[in-house]
């Protein structure tokens, strides 16, 4: 039986590719025993779909940045950047 390891690694695998059909049962094999890893996968699988619910939330609804707070974001990576123009320049 594969590792606590080994199966997270595998878990975090899937949500990039699918798993060969010896991962899979490898995987399921030792969820079915270990609580631990089973509540790692869950939270993963919370974790991804809050993220994808983020990036494109339900029924049109944006997330708008203040006006103050973009304009404030702007100006400092402006000014970021414009630090690291000079850095450059000098050496």
């Amino acid at each position: 039986m594969l590792s606590c390891k080994e199966v997270s690694k595998l878990i975090s695998l899937s949500q990039d590719r699918p798993l060969s059909p010896w991962e899979r049962v490898s995987v399921r094999l030792h969820l079915f025993v270990c609580k631990l890893c089973r509540r790692y996968r869950n939270q993963l699988i919370f974790l991804t779909r809050a993220v994808r619910h983020l990036r494109n939330p339900p029924h049109g609804l944006a997330y708008k940045l203040p006006d103050t707070a973009r304009t404030r974001m702007e100006r400092a990576l402006a000014e970021a950047a414009s630090r690291r123009s000079t850095e450059n320049l000098n050496g």
